[in-house]
């Protein structure tokens, strides 16, 4: 019995770094950041594809910063992503999961939306950037089996070049998750919002 405290504390931190051998450190600064109103609230089961973003602005802007650009200047209730990703590889959490944010004007309502801070049609994501935003998708994919898609922002409309040369395909490999599917994930056959999207 007195060894039974050591045995959960090493029972959590396998359950922790299993997924990917390391743990994936994410601060939440949801609380922190600009608000207008409340995203509507969505069930964490109805999750199915993470969309990669990138901020297509210089790689000192924040979570911050895109939070009052949302608010403010696109009269949105919040920042659009559930989690920014900076040059140096931290992860900030933005959104509660089950915010049905916009960020990708297609299928808001059932994904999670990961932008990377940078423009990536001018230079390429960090290897900090990288190793995170593959760290933070399988701790999702592990967490949240419902996730079957990864797709970058671009795969949905032809009106943004977001998220520039970000290898989305690569990633989606990696985490063998899928491509836009249509009616596996039910998008409504070319229906894209632009006013519900980012860059």
């Amino acid at each position: 019995m007195q060894f039974l405290p050591l045995i959960l504390a090493a029972v959590a931190v396998i359950a922790l770094l299993g997924f990917t051998g390391r743990a994936v450190k994410i601060k939440n600064i949801t609380n922190d950041l600009r608000r207008g109103g409340s995203w509507p609230v969505r069930s964490l089961g109805s999750l199915k594809d993470i969309t990669i973003h990138h901020s297509a602005g210089p790689t000192t802007q924040t979570a911050y910063d895109f939070a009052r650009y949302h608010v403010d200047t696109k009269g949105w209730p919040g920042i659009g992503y559930h989690f920014v990703i900076g040059a140096d590889g931290r992860i900030f959490q933005t959104n509660n999961l089950n915010a049905a944010s916009w960020h990708n004007g297609y299928n808001n309502s059932v994904a999670v939306g990961v932008c990377l801070v940078g423009d990536f049609t001018k230079h390429s994501p960090t290897n900090a950037q990288l190793i995170a935003c593959e760290n933070l998708c399988k701790m999702l994919k592990s967490r949240y089996k419902s996730i079957t898609h990864l797709v970058g922002h671009k795969e949905y409309s032809n009106s943004t070049l977001c998220p520039g040369s970000f290898p989305v395909v690569n990633l989606r490999r990696k985490l063998s998750l899928a491509a836009h599917g249509g009616a596996k994930i039910g998008f409504a056959a070319g229906f894209y919002d632009a006013s519900k999207a980012d860059n």
